[in-house]
């Protein structure tokens, strides 16, 4: 899918053969890399870049199949979004970073600290994904929803969501793409401008791995249990940075029970900063704030 790079964005290939699209501000020695969530990409955190730039050389990705970076290898978990943050920071000679992860990012940020543990300084996370990922249920024979979870990637393709989300982005459907922009970005106090919305619109038509992110969500298990889809494999335990967890007092995606179920299994010490006012994107709602509160955070 060719596409014309934003003047503010630089590429790079990684080992794996993809290449990554990024932007990137400030000199500093300390590095920040921040990854973005289901169906975004790097823009999302554009407008907070100049003020983290006086405190970090940030580096904000577009993961592969989103935004601007290609997308030459099938998704098949949250591990492969993992090895790419990897071979982005390899391929830049970077040996030690903070890390922040918003969403679904939050997901893949988790699973790197837990994989890759010598990379980390500080791992932040908004509204992150639960560590027994996002459950979608399986369809019955009469199109209804049950109650158990889907066990196959078949099963999560069937679910409606799954076919709606793709059809609205490969049609390219303004109406039903920005109703998907309004439940997963600005769903809190923040209102954006027309030419704001515009602006995601034309960046979430750029997704090609809708299908494949929900597939990697509803296996993604990093706990001590099973899941209803399959058996945690215990990662959260292997975390060893300190963490901050961003939570919006009115978000509703990630529940509750979530953030405390990953407060309850980190092994390291962690840090809970809730905006009372805010909604799933902290950094939408609250930007000054939230800012603050990772320059603190990683000073």
């Amino acid at each position: 899918m060719e596409t014309t790079l934003p003047q503010d964005m630089k590429t790079i290939q990684i080992s794996n053969g993809e290449t990554i699209a990024y932007r990137e501000a400030g000199t500093s020695s300390k590095v920040l890399v921040m990854v973005h969530g289901f169906l975004t990409s790097s823009l999302v955190f554009k407008e907070a870049l100049p003020a983290l730039s006086e405190s970090f050389r940030v580096l904000a990705l577009d993961l592969p199949g989103n935004g601007h970076s290609s997308y030459n290898n099938i998704l098949r978990s949250i591990d492969d979004y993992a090895e790419a943050v990897q071979g982005f920071v390899d391929a830049l000679n970077i040996k030690k970073f903070n890390i922040f992860g918003w969403s679904a990012g939050g997901a893949t940020a988790l699973k790197f600290a837990a994989k890759y543990p010598d990379y980390v300084d500080k791992l932040i996370v908004s509204n992150p994904l639960g560590i027994k990922g996002v459950p979608i249920v399986k369809i019955d024979e009469s199109g209804k929803p049950t109650q158990e979870r889907a066990q196959t990637e078949e099963d999560v393709l069937n679910h409606p969501f799954a076919k709606s989300v793709k059809a609205a982005i490969e049609q390219k459907n303004r109406e039903e793409v920005l109703k998907l922009i309004g439940i997963f970005v600005f769903n809190g106090k923040y209102k954006p401008t027309e030419e704001k919305l515009e602006m995601y619109l034309q960046d979430w038509f750029l997704n090609r791995s809708s299908e494949r992110i929900l597939i990697l969500l509803n296996g993604f298990n990093i706990s001590n249990e099973h899941n209803g889809a399959n058996q945690g494999t215990g990662e959260v335990s292997k975390i060893k940075s300190k963490v901050l967890i961003f939570q919006g007092g009115k978000d509703n995606m990630v529940p509750q029970a979530d953030i405390d179920e990953l407060q309850k299994n980190l092994r390291v010490e962690y840090e809970l900063k809730v905006f009372q006012e805010s909604g799933h994107a902290v950094f939408e709602d609250d930007p000054e704030e939230a800012i603050k509160k990772i320059k603190e955070f990683c000073a």
